[in-house]
């Protein structure tokens, strides 16, 4: 079968699970004897688009780089008459069976639906149906209502610079002329805080159009968690559409349990991005409710991506100078299996909903239980007080109580260890996906 992926960002990036997915979801199709193509697709500033074509691991890859300068100020990025023509052109020129987009969903969705080829995309975050891309509302909960100005505005200015300070004057204007001023200033010179600000509508606007490209369009989704697909139908999207497949990883080698419990610290890690939506700021809180006499540690494997997220993790790190929690820094795939084996229980604290958590697999993979917040993706294969606890999001107190259990009772590290189930791997997610493919050629 001859497919194309659609990529998120840069194809040879390793910032994320997202990308890191795809790579492996690749070279597994790949490997089962499929001819697979991936289009790396970015707009940016240059004077004239330019195309990087190669063969990496047998895999044809085209890096496509679109210029900027051809942006209508009046039309969502993703559905810019230029993006689509340059991706029609390369789909056309492949002329795949399938395609799968895991970025570039909307423009990808469209382009399929003229050319008259099979799409399907899969939701790896919120942002499919979000303008924040987390779906994490502004009183710092999980979003639970479907995408509108009215819903969405006071939400999205939250999580804006200065968004707060306008949001009185910005939700009191007509929509009309909130999205012709948002078009104005789109159009000049940024200004700071008033331009972000005051674009917000705009965003919001943006993702309703694309969203009515899901809906309108014969497209089809895969879905990680039932948590995300039950977002997706709440805002449109049919039944039908839908198909629930969970990620699936390469299974970690197990190492026993380091010996010394509970005469040692029972130590507790954290292995993905250091950003707000996390939750690590709530996971510090939750250590500081602990009696001071615990003995605990807290090993963080990972760092801030952006300047927002580094100044959180900056933040933090003075926050926890005094207690035991030790800041490891970003690492790289060939340390992964140290790291989770270095700790004797993983705790992942996510406030936004989580479409799946690749991270929670690997801890499990490797025989670490798991405390996780009911963010979405974790009910799915986390089973409550078995192999680890799910506890509520954003809540410092129900974490702090799983926390402690383990700290009570060490044994049950090794108990709930020898719980847990075989987990969801990479070779079987990637049959799921190809039964899905192979529908559309019956």
């Amino acid at each position: 079968m001859k497919l194309l992926i659609i990529a998120s960002g840069d194809y040879f990036s390793s910032y994320g699970g997202g990308q890191i997915y795809v790579k492996n979801l690749v070279q597994f199709l790949k490997e089962r004897g499929h001819d697979v193509s991936v289009i790396s697709l970015s707009v940016e500033s240059i004077d004239l688009p330019t195309t990087d074509e190669r063969m990496v691991e047998g895999v044809h890859v085209i890096q496509l780089k679109l210029s900027q300068n051809s942006l209508h100020v009046k039309q969502p990025l993703e559905l810019q008459p230029f993006l689509l023509d340059a991706l029609s052109d390369v789909i056309n020129e492949i002329h795949p069976d399938v395609v799968h987009a895991h970025g570039w969903k909307y423009a990808a969705s469209k382009v399929c639906d003229t050319l008259g080829i099979p799409c399907v995309i899969t939701a790896h975050h919120g942002g499919i149906i979000c303008p924040n891309g987390m779906l994490l509302n502004n009183h710092d909960a999980i979003c639970n209502v479907d995408l509108s100005m009215k819903n969405c505005l006071s939400c999205a200015l939250h999580f804006v610079p200065g968004g707060n300070i306008f949001a009185p004057l910005i939700s009191h204007l007509p929509q009309k002329s909130a999205l012709d001023i948002a078009e104005f200033l789109k159009s000049r010179k940024n200004i700071p805080y008033i331009s972000p600000a005051f674009q917000t509508p705009l965003g919001i606007a943006d993702k309703q159009a694309q969203l009515k490209t899901l809906q309108d369009l014969h497209v089809n989704i895969i879905a990680p968690s039932r948590a995300i697909a039950t977002a997706l139908k709440r805002n449109g999207i049919a039944d039908d559409r839908i198909t629930v497949i969970p990620h699936g990883i390469t299974p970690l080698t197990q190492e026993p349990l380091e010996l010394g419990l509970p005469d040692r610290p029972v130590r507790f890690g954290y292995v993905g991005r250091v950003a707000y939506a996390k939750g690590l700021h709530v996971l510090i809180s939750a250590l500081k409710l602990l009696p001071k006499q615990e003995r605990y540690e807290l090993h963080i494997y990972g760092e801030g991506a952006n300047k927002s997220e580094k100044r959180y993790a900056t933040g933090l790190q003075k926050d926890t100078q005094n207690m035991p929690v030790f800041w490891h820094g970003k690492i790289d795939n060939t340390q992964v299996q140290k790291a989770y084996h270095s700790f004797d229980v993983m705790i992942h604290p996510a406030i936004y909903l989580e479409v799946f958590g690749l991270t929670l697999l690997e801890s499990l993979s490797s025989g670490r239980p798991v405390i996780a917040t009911r963010c979405g993706g974790p009910e799915d294969f986390i089973e409550d007080g078995v192999d680890g606890f799910l506890v509520a999001p954003n809540d410092a107190v129900q974490l702090a109580q799983a926390i402690k259990k383990f700290l009570d009772e060490p044994s049950l590290v090794e108990k709930m260890a020898k719980t847990i189930r075989p987990i969801n791997t990479l070779e079987k997610h990637t049959d799921d996906i190809l039964k899905m493919y192979l529908n559309f050629r019956a």
